[in-house]
């Protein structure tokens, strides 16, 4: 059990995609105040709003986002790159940042979640 969590804890990818989104000392913090399960769910959820996050509310749905699964994860597509999911990708920065306050870590996590779902 304590070998599995330590592993988890050593994952260098998802840390450097909360680092790349973040910083990477509060990438640090926020993997020190999470349990294994909860830091994977966070750097995934990071990963999608800070990086490929689309702002479909205020752009809309339609054919002209990306087709690809790998376009998307590519994040380099126009609908990615326009001003409002930039705008929409920091304020999800401002979000996870917020994390470090929580005192109720798990509980904040769902709400970050429901909050980027919209």
């Amino acid at each position: 059990w304590l070998f599995r969590k330590l592993q988890a804890r050593r994952v260098p990818g998802a840390m450097n995609v909360l680092a790349e989104c973040l910083d990477e000392d509060v990438a640090k913090k926020l993997q020190k105040r999470c349990e294994p399960d909860e830091f994977k769910a966070l750097c995934a959820l990071a990963e999608q709003s800070c990086m490929m996050g689309i702002d479909y509310r205020s752009i809309g749905v339609g054919w002209n986002h990306p087709t690809t699964r790998m376009a998307y994860r590519h994040g380099q597509h126009r609908s990615t790159r326009c001003n409002q999911s930039q705008l929409r990708q920091k304020q999800s920065r401002q979000r996870l940042a917020e994390l470090l306050e929580a005192r109720d870590l798990k509980k904040a996590l769902v709400h970050l979640f429901l909050a980027e779902i919209g």
